[in-house]
């Protein structure tokens, strides 16, 4: 696609009508976020904007220009009609005119400029990084750049490109300067790098000042640092009946004025000159409520005292500018009348803060009641006291002296960790890198999940019988116990326990090397994939706890002989209490070894609300979400649900641990806040198929130690879903390579054979696709040129080391011995042969594309002068494999199935959505061909071999079979009574030989499941016997008396209809 079709198809965010408007684009942690704006009056989200069009236009440019692999949300948000009547003279483009004519007041775009500006802008933001980049708003052509200064302080860059609106400028942080304005016209390579070079100088040159400030704002609570400015022009927007007054300013970068606290709604002004800012202010200036400035002469006299220790020089002159009645806002010229104040907020003497917080918090004196914002006055109640005089004692309210009550916070750790069974060495390394990355952020607790020790989930399984598992897990405990560089937190991690000649499943609670509790788990998870209860006894004895007598190799490291072992909760010394619980919802994230794939996610609640969560698929092996709690708040959330009281009063307490440690944080080096809630953000089934079996495979291919995959292509959708996961999987490396993960980086040096220590990686999924995945036709005479031509377009599109050949003479040479021996040649059901004749033949074909993809899997890399073998992949989904819709030890026999647990119909939404997410216009072909398995011949006379055909059944109609038999445990007569109220359309005999006709060939198939691949776990009727799904396989598939009792009912049924 070229540049001016790309512009035309994709305007990107743009003013869709008259009514709606659409706000900028950020980039952070490859999520797209597009935040529009909407009118009260008009609510609906079709009108905000075409998200469609704008997603695919901003996927087109990151995925082709920069390899980024990108999702998108959408946020919305209300705006007035003041704020509405704004944007309308404002210049953004209207839907309905020419994207190269956009219309404006002040100046126009030509078509040639705006190509050129895209064209640039892909090469400018490539080169510039990402890591530097805030947000591009191409509506307004407006690029918000990030800084680091030499002592680790952040900066904003803000470009806006084109004259259009009010002149563009750069904003430092709260500090403006203006700029020189870039017209679309003059724009050169490397003009987006040469501004941010330039800005950055600028930003160096203002180092003392900013250390100044910096300084100032260390000792004092500095309400605003910005740049000075003077009024240069105002203008008179008109609303309706109403009118409001915009200023313009003209920057002044010559020095910035500071705006300090001084309490008592009194804030103190000063500026600081750039050029010389050690030099003392001329002037200061108070602002506030005239009667509150009357008395604000001494904690001023007090401020100049303290600001002239800090800066070395005496300050000269000061005066005094009151503001009766009226008080100045920083920054700009709007007032608010006295009988505003009383809402403000007392430190910052705002009345909303960023992010709609209001003050909410009132002093507990009733004759104050000063209304403070939450974070305001938890940042003047922990703010260091030594070198202020200002009548404030610590811990009181800044007005009225009266007693503050300081927040009880608590910071927690939850961890996901890709743990693997019975690697001791490497579980010990990440759950020590755990712990450390929980202690450098300062938190109380850092929470593992269950038996992470010694695995992750269950996944030990019959090894938990052995005396090992436990022994090894003792020592590396004992690891945990004897490294000081892991004291100074409660570590709270899990491992199997020997109690009473009674194992159990305990959570072990550590802290400064000592084991301070061992939790035994009182319920087990013995449905669907687990089967816990075979391994762990239940701990049933509630109220009481008993001592464990330690092994030697814990007595060793610092004399503790028992520990306590039961229920009980941890007491702190600070009288907070505080229990766990042990599910298996608290999994980890990665492989466990076996078919299941634990999607991470661990998360932080707090009264309902989630405040924050892991990320669900991930190649980090360590990853941390972190929270600090309110404590007072979840008391009094629990305190206003009655019933919940009642019930506690009832209960029985449990018996306490004390553990001497103070859970609140040091309130002088810190400065901490409630952690705010989040939104959850959920995965469409799609997203997750492309993700979870993609991480799922790597987590197999590099600790097999094998080097990639062979993937036999058929042209159909499930072997091209097969694909798409695994490009998937290389897309996801490439983007982990880009972060510099070093272990993604060690582990695909080792799978490529390279060195190291070797750094030169590809980035581009497309290029590691072509080293690591293996794609091949093996055509036979039934198959077709279309099927052939699909595989080998596919196999371009995602650049795989691709080969076709043509085994037809193996197959000849197969039937040549069975016709010597026999003297019979077998013949297809087309050329008058038996039924038996002509499954041999196909499953001949279908076996033999299994020894011919072994055989490649083990010496391709060979060929390519490479070391280690291939990873043979199925492509057999979940409704083939319920039905039985499969050769025995044929491609469906592989090393790995990463769909093997997914429906058909699922498959068909996973290839659609890969098709909008790269731009794969090729994969239509797939979604419109016929399933089939191209065995047997065709003629002109003949239709194309048809796999519903042939099963006597849709997959519509399997994935509804599957979900009734396994989710809702239907035998025969039950699921004909469902099907009966969800197929109201068919007659009740015609249903009836549907169910009939599946469970014959499901328990005549049966036995096929004993070898199935073992395929990556997604469906809850998924018919894996490993553990899932356990039945008989061998079945008296007449189900007589199942089918009887089905005939009678619709023989009853009819002669009802009769009747009536």
């Amino acid at each position: 696609m070229t540049s001016i079709e790309l512009f035309n198809e994709f305007p990107y965010l743009v003013r869709t009508n008259d009514e709606a408007y659409a706000g900028y684009i950020e980039i952070e942690a490859n999520i797209v976020e597009i935040r529009s704006s909407k009118t009260k009056k008009h609510n609906k989200t079709a009108e905000l904007i075409t998200l469609d069009t704008c997603s695919a236009g901003w996927n087109n440019i990151l995925t082709t220009g920069f390899s980024l692999k990108v999702r998108f949300s959408m946020k919305n948000k209300t705006i007035s009609n003041e704020q509405h009547e704004a944007l309308n003279k404002t210049s953004i483009i209207k839907e309905d005119q020419s994207v190269s004519k956009p219309a404006t007041q002040h100046s126009k775009l030509s078509s040639h400029n705006a190509i050129l500006f895209l064209e640039l802008l892909n090469t400018e933001l490539y080169d510039l990084g990402w890591d530097n980049i805030e947000y591009y708003d191409p509506a307004t052509f407006e690029c918000k750049l990030r800084y680091k200064d030499a002592k680790q302080r952040n900066f904003e860059i803000v470009q806006i490109v084109a004259s259009l609106g009010d002149d563009p400028k750069v904003k430092l942080a709260s500090m403006i300067i203006k700029p020189q304005c870039i017209p679309l016209s003059k724009l050169k390579s490397g003009w987006l790098c040469s501004y941010f070079r330039f800005q950055a100088k600028m930003i160096e040159k203002y180092q003392p000042a900013l250390d100044i400030l910096q300084e100032i704002n260390e000792q004092c609570y500095v309400l605003k640092a910005y740049s000075a400015f003077e009024q240069t022009d105002t203008k008179t927007l008109e609303s309706g009946d109403q009118s409001k007054d915009v200023t313009q300013y003209e920057v002044n970068d010559q020095y910035f004025r500071v705006n300090v606290a001084l309490g008592d709604l009194v804030s103190i002004e000063f500026n600081i000159d750039t050029e010389t800012p050690s030099n003392p202010p001329s002037t200061i200036q108070l602002h506030g409520p005239a009667e509150k400035i009357k008395n604000a002469s001494k904690r001023s006299t007090d401020l100049i005292e303290n600001l002239q220790i800090m800066l070395g020089t005496r300050i000269k002159r000061y005066s005094s500018c009151n503001t009766t009645g009226k008080r100045k806002f920083a920054g700009n010229d709007d007032t608010l009348d006295s009988s505003d104040i009383k809402i403000t907020c007392g430190v910052c003497f705002g009345y909303e803060m960023e992010g709609n917080e209001f003050p909410s918090e009132l002093c507990d004196n009733p004759k104050c009641k000063q209304p403070f914002h939450h974070s305001c006055l938890l940042k003047w109640l922990q703010s260091s006291n030594t070198k202020q005089n200002f009548r404030m004692v610590f811990g009181k309210c800044p007005y009225c002296q009266h007693l503050a009550t300081m927040p009880q916070l608590l910071t927690i750790a939850t961890c996901s960790l890709n743990q693997w069974s019975l690697d001791f060495t490497g579980n010990y390394t990440r759950i020590k890198d755990s712990i450390l990355q929980a202690k450098a952020q300062n938190a109380h607790f850092r929470l593992g999940s269950e038996l992470e020790i010694p695995q992750v989930g269950y996944s030990c399984q019959d090894h938990f019988f052995e005396a090992d598992t436990i022994t090894h897990s003792w020592q590396v405990l004992a690891k945990l116990l004897s490294d000081p560089d892991l004291y100074g937190i409660v570590i709270i991690t899990g491992m199997p326990v020997m109690h009473r000649n009674c194992r159990y499943n305990c959570a072990v609670v550590l802290y400064n090397g000592q084991i301070v509790l061992i939790r035994p788990k009182m319920w087990m998870a013995s449905d669907g994939n687990y089967r816990e209860l075979r391994w762990f006894t239940p701990y049933i004895n509630n109220y009481n706890t008993t001592f464990l007598i330690l092994p030697q190799i814990i007595q060793s490291i610092k004399g503790q002989t028992t520990a306590v072992f039961g229920h009980a909760l941890l007491e702190s010394s600070d009288g907070t209490l505080l229990g766990l619980e042990i599910c298996e919802e608290f999994n980890q994230n990665g492989c466990d070894g076996d078919r299941l794939y634990f999607d991470g996610s661990s998360m932080v609640f707090s009264n309902g609300e989630l405040l924050a969560t892991t990320p669900q698929f991930s190649l980090q092996e360590v990853n941390l979400a972190f929270a600090t709690v309110d404590l007072d708040s979840v008391k009094s959330y629990r305190a206003s649900i009655a019933s919940l009281s009642s019930q506690s009063s009832f209960a029985n307490s449990l018996p306490k641990v004390s553990i001497n440690i103070s859970i609140y944080h040091d309130i002088e080096p810190l400065c901490v806040y409630p952690t705010c809630s989040i939104v959850p953000q959920y995965l469409t089934p799609e997203q997750e198929i492309a993700y979870g079996p993609a991480c799922w495979l790597w987590d197999y291919l590099r600790r097999s130690n094998q080097g990639g995959f062979f993937l036999a292509l058929s042209g159909g959708v499930d072997s091209c879903s097969v694909a798409m996961i695994t490009f998937s999987m290389c897309d996801i490396v490439c983007a982990a390579v880009r972060n510099n993960n070093s272990r993604v980086i060690t582990d695909l040096n080792a799978i490529l054979g390279y060195d190291p220590e070797n750094t030169d990686l590809p980035t581009d999924p497309k290029k590691l696709s072509n080293l690591i995945i293996h794609t091949c036709y093996m055509a036979t005479e039934n198959s077709s040129s279309e099927t052939q031509l699909r595989a080998q377009k596919l196999a371009a599109e995602i650049n795989s080391y691709h080969i076709s050949l043509d085994f037809s003479a193996v197959v000849a040479s197969i039937l040549s011995v069975f016709a010597i021996v026999t003297n019979r040649t077998p013949q297809y059901t087309l050329n008058g042969g038996s039924n038996p004749e002509n499954l041999a033949l196909q499953n001949i074909q279908a076996r033999l594309r299994m020894v011919l993809a072994y055989l490649f899997a083990a010496l391709i890399l060979w060929v390519r002068g490479r070391s280690r073998s291939l990873l043979v992949l199925g492509s057999s989904n979940v409704d083939e494999c319920l039905r039985g819709y499969f050769t025995k030890y044929d491609c469906s026999s592989a090393d790995l199935n990463p769909i093997g647990s997914i429906s058909k119909q699922d498959l068909y939404q996973f290839i659609k959505h890969m098709q909008q997410f790269y731009y794969l216009d090729l994969l239509e072909q797939f979604l419109v061909a016929v399933p089939s398995a191209e065995l047997i011949p065709t003629t002109n006379e003949s239709s194309v071999q048809s796999d519903e055909v042939e099963m006597g059944m849709s997959y519509k109609e399997l994935q509804v079979f599957g979900s009734l038999r396994k989710v809702y445990n239907c035998g025969p007569l039950s699921m004909f009574q469902q099907l009966v109220i969800l197929w109201k359309s068919l007659h009740h005999s015609e249903i009836a030989a549907k169910v009939k006709r599946f469970f014959f060939f499901y328990s005549i198939n049966r036995h096929k499941m004993t070898t199935l691949t073992p395929a990556y776990h997604a469906e809850a009727y998924s018919p894996d016997d490993n553990r899932f799904d356990h039945r008989p396989f061998l079945y008296n598939s007449t189900f007589k008396w199942q089918f009887d009792q089905i005939d009678n009912l619709v023989a009853l049924q009819t002669s009802k209809k009769k009747k009536d």
